[in-house]
Order: C-alpha cells, then structure tokens, then sequence
C-alpha cells in the first residue's frame, strides 16, 4: 500500500533531503513541498492529455492488483489536492480503507476545515469524490455533503476549485 502521496517515487535507500540538486526528486523552490521534481522541470497542464490519466471508472471490486493501484492513484491525487488547496505538510492526513471484496474502499484527505473522501460508489463515477467542511481531524461528519465526479482526481486543480466554491474554503 501506497504509505504517502510520493510513495514508490524515491529510489531505495535515499531520503527525499538527501538529494543533489539536479538529481531527480531534488527540492527546488517552484516544487510544492514535499513533492518530487517532475524530469522536465515543471508540472504537466493538468489533463493535458487524457490518454495519460489514470482511468478511475475501472471498476476495482473483486480486482485485488486493480484496488491497490486505484488507492494508490487517489491517494497520490489527493496529497496534490491538499497541496492545490494550500495545506501544508502535516496538517492533513491521509487515510485508505481498503473495504471487503466487493467494494473499491476509501481514501479520505481530512485537514482542520475539509474532509475529502475518493470512491467507486454504486451510485456511479460522478458522485465518487465526497467533500465538506469540518471543524477539526476528529470531525467525521462535517458540514454538507457535497459531490463531484471521480474524473477530478486525475484535475487536483479543478477539484480544488470545485471545493472551493462550494465550501468556501
């Protein structure tokens, strides 16, 4: 299982600090904290290309290799939202329920004013990212329950948007 957003990103042995500038995962200052340095010098347009995005419609359940990849996919996705949204390291958690056999299981991004959860719901793909306001971590029911499609996983910056104007966060 995916243990951070950057999880499988750093070669073994290395810590992301230890870093050479100008070798890959260095730290620069246009890089979100905490985030790897993409090869080319700059984040990719988001949904520059949609051959290219992780197909979250796929369904998971009973798909073990499917499931481990999908929460690794949201749980990446949604530690670039936190960044989007301009939480900061450490002020968020990151948390999966992988659920039984029969269901995609959960990833949730709570901070001290937003909860954010990513799934494959029965109701479909375009109620697959939950959200609401929150007062706290230990908040688990929040403010309003607000919806939006699974598909702004792979859009951090839209999603951001979208909560944003719907919590005014």
């Amino acid at each position: 299982m995916c243990e951070s957003a950057t999880a499988g990103v750093w070669p073994a042995g290395k810590e992301e600090d230890s870093r050479e500038p100008g070798e890959p995962g260095a730290a620069r200052e246009s890089a979100p904290p905490g985030l790897p340095v993409p090869a080319l010098g700059e984040f990719p347009m988001p949904n520059s290309s949609a051959a290219t995005a992780f197909d979250v419609r796929k369904r998971v359940a009973y798909d073990d290799d499917a499931k481990r990849l999908f929460h690794c996919h949201a749980r990446r996705q949604l530690g670039l939202l936190a960044a989007a949204l301009g939480l900061a390291p450490g002020s968020f958690d990151l948390r999966n329920n992988k659920g039984g056999i029969a269901v995609s299981g959960e990833i949730t991004m709570h901070s001290e004013t937003i909860y954010v959860q990513a799934c494959q719901p029965a109701t479909g793909h375009d109620s697959g990212v939950l959200f609401r306001t929150c007062e706290g971590r230990k908040d688990y029911t929040g403010g309003r329950n607000n919806f939006a499609s699974l598909d702004l996983l792979n859009d951090p910056g839209q999603l951001a948007r979208t909560i944003r104007a719907a919590c005014r966060a």
